[in-house]
């Protein structure tokens, strides 16, 4: 069965800010939402692909979500849409009376070092010849999902499953749940031993 996903432009707000998408074609720079210091995003008025829907997948790098970015892929490619791979970097307040240099450059490491290893992750996927982008975000994950979704227009957004006992569940909620209640767009769920179709 093929799902379609439709191909409405995005209606983004201007920005200035720009990142490093990698796309079958190679590394070029694309508009993306910039990350401010509050952690919300801008508005951008241009999709990076045109009118290509687009699928959001999140990267923790956890093994539910590393499957979750080969069928993220794996879909792009069946239904001709381009995949937002997202990171997202916990917000942790830095406490005593550290200046904010200091407070900072351990924030702004952690942020490199995440996008280039999503940057590696995504060039993986090269054989797919599925264009893609990568962006890293602070914040909660659960609330950063869902606004990058509604501001990107993404037409799904894909998540791993982590496994967790009934009483985490219980005690803790599900992150995913509370994406799938709040997202803008269907949200799939994809546990780390499904089986995903050959590239």
């Amino acid at each position: 069965m093929r799902m379609n996903l439709g191909s409405r432009t995005p209606d983004h707000g201007s920005d200035d800010i720009r990142d490093i998408a990698v796309t079958q074609t190679g590394v070029q720079p694309v508009a993306r939402p910039e990350c401010r210091p509050n952690g919300k995003t801008r508005r951008q008025r241009n999709s990076p692909h045109g009118s290509m829907p687009t699928i959001l997948v999140a990267v923790d790098f956890r093994p539910a979500s590393l499957k979750a970015v080969e069928q993220a892929f794996t879909w792009a490619k069946e239904l001709g849409a381009s995949v937002l791979l997202l990171h997202v970097l916990d917000r942790v307040s830095a406490g005593g009376f550290v200046d904010l240099v200091t407070r900072h450059k351990p924030r702004r490491d952690a942020r490199s070092h995440a996008m280039q290893r999503i940057k590696e992750l995504a060039e993986s996927y090269r054989s797919y010849g599925v264009p893609f982008m990568c962006v890293v975000q602070d914040g909660l994950p659960e609330v950063e999902i869902i606004e990058v979704a509604a501001k990107m227009n993404v037409k799904m957004i894909v998540l791993g499953r982590q496994p967790r006992y009934l009483l985490g569940r219980w005690i803790l909620g599900s992150v995913s749940e509370d994406i799938a209640d709040l997202a803008p767009c269907p949200v799939m769920l994809v546990n780390r031993r499904m089986a995903v179709s050959a590239r």
